[in-house]
């Protein structure tokens, strides 16, 4: 298959120059006024230097005022029961400040800050600024999307994301398709004054006709010659806006379309036949026939480099049609089902007894199957009392707080992984949940986990507190629909 076709384009690069901190011996106005009216959406505090994250940038940035950031600040009762925040001061070397100003660059994209030392005289604090941006959306390293909501940080929903992404790229669009419009214009006008010309003579033309008849066939060789001119000048215009569209890198949109549907054609047909997949895959010669479009626009490398971006997609798509997601109560799982379930489960090491007994218990069942093999699991149970009550306590909270409701046995088999399949599973399986508070628990270490259950609307509750199948792996929980659950 032939090589990929690569076309240039100039490098941007956005360069961040950090200024030098301004320092005020006491507390400015500004600041008091922050402190005296505790977090909110404006202003957020933390302890110390360490408590700041890549997520509290990015919050700040992608809403719409920015926001402050306190650090060296503890969220106090005032004298009212309101919430103040507390000067308890904090590092303000320029080594802790560079610390912080790298989270923000390591942002995607980096996010712009200004910071204030302050109360020099006294217990000195940081103060960092981060305005509203205007590359906006921003997210972490670990591509997570969030905007300040009220005094916490939430993820960004889909709908809330994509606006983001409509309002900073509709003023760019806008700019480049003025100036490109401006260049095709003149390029238009001078079409439009040939066409004109020309057709202004096959008008003289066929008005001499009424008077000449006797000179028909005369008459005749001139207008084929006008129709030819006009057919040559119609090729030669199409030769002039491809030249134009592909200037400066420019796309031809009709071009771009005719590449979409062949693209579209051939992953739906090799996603449905594996031996057309394999075919193409192999790098043997394949047999187009290409109409309409794109046998105008596309050339034989066109075709070639859609071919092979086709190859991946079309193997993806195939896949996916091998996988199954089945989600219910469960009376609506066969006794077959349930074993499986039970067997990935024990698996996976969660549970070491009456696990068909405890599946039957659930509210709520998930199973991912691939080529009808299970292969993936996750439920909506019902623990027991003192299971739910022995988490609470373990993670700082009393047994009354506990949730009755348990997202758990959630494992997938390690060659299905990273495919997004339990993602997909957890999403169906939740919305069977409704508005119940539901708690989950899972390692520390597992990112991806983490990454999911926030995604469901999960926020973090209490400290970490070690398992008790293995107590070198500490527990995080984690609580949806509960008031206290925090960021």
């Amino acid at each position: 298959m032939a090589g990929l076709l690569v076309q240039q384009v100039p490098l941007c690069r956005r360069i961040f120059v950090l200024k030098s901190p301004r320092r005020l011996k006491s507390i400015s106005a500004a600041t008091r006024e922050l402190l005296a009216h505790g977090e909110n959406a404006l202003v957020d505090y933390k302890r110390k230097p360490e408590g700041v994250s890549q997520e509290d940038f990015v919050s700040f940035a992608n809403s719409a005022d920015g926001g402050i950031i306190l650090i060296g600040v503890n969220e106090v009762e005032g004298p009212m029961g309101e919430q103040v925040g507390e000067v308890v001061g904090c590092d303000v070397s320029d080594s802790t400040m560079l610390a912080v100003t790298n989270k923000a660059l390591s942002c995607v994209p980096p996010v712009a800050i200004e910071i204030y030392v302050e109360n020099l005289s006294a217990t000195p604090f940081l103060k960092v600024a981060v305005p509203a941006s205007a590359s906006k959306p921003h997210c972490t390293t670990k591509g997570i999307y969030c905007q300040r909501d009220g005094s916490r940080n939430r993820p960004l929903q889909p709908g809330e994301l994509l606006k983001l992404f409509l309002d900073s790229e509709s003023a760019a669009f806008a700019a480049r398709f003025a100036a490109a419009a401006d260049s095709i214009s003149s390029e238009v006008g001078a079409l439009e004054s040939s066409l004109a010309g020309h057709i202004e003579r096959m008008s003289d033309t066929l008005g001499w006709s009424d008077q000449k008849l006797d000179d028909t066939e005369s008459l005749l060789d001139d207008i084929k010659m006008e129709i030819s001119e006009v057919i040559k000048l119609q090729r030669d215009s199409a030769l002039r806006f491809k030249a134009i569209f592909n200037q400066d890198g420019r796309s031809d949109p009709l071009k771009e379309r005719a590449r979409r549907n062949l693209k579209a054609s051939i992953v739906q047909q090799a996603s449905e036949d594996e031996r057309i997949l394999e075919h193409i895959s192999s790098g043997k010669n394949v047999e187009l026939t290409l109409r309409g479009e794109a046998a105008e626009f596309l050339s034989r490398d066109d075709v070639r480099e859609i071919l092979q971006d086709s190859v991946d997609e079309a193997r993806e798509a195939f896949e996916q049609k091998r996988y199954t997601t089945y989600v219910g109560v469960p009376e609506d799982f066969d006794e077959h089902s349930i074993a499986s379930m039970a067997e990935l489960i024990e698996r996976g090491g969660e549970v070491a007894v009456g696990v068909k007994a405890r599946l039957m218990g659930a509210n709520w069942l998930g199973l991912i199957t691939h080529d009808d093999v299970p292969v993936g699991v996750a439920a909506i149970k019902k623990p027991a009392k003192s299971y739910r009550e022995r988490v609470f306590v373990s993670a700082g909270y009393l047994a009354k707080d506990a949730c009755k409701s348990e997202l758990g046995w959630i494992y997938l088999d390690e060659a299905h992984r990273r495919k997004g399949k339990m993602a997909s599973l957890l999403a169906e399986l939740w919305e069977c949940v409704g508005d119940a508070r539901v708690f989950a628990t899972t390692r520390v270490s597992n990112e991806a986990m983490v990454a999911i259950l926030k995604k469901l609307g999960f926020a973090k509750f209490g400290g970490d507190f070690p398992s008790r199948l293995n107590e070198s792996e500490m527990l995080s929980l984690y609580v949806v629909g509960y008031p206290g659950s925090e960021d």
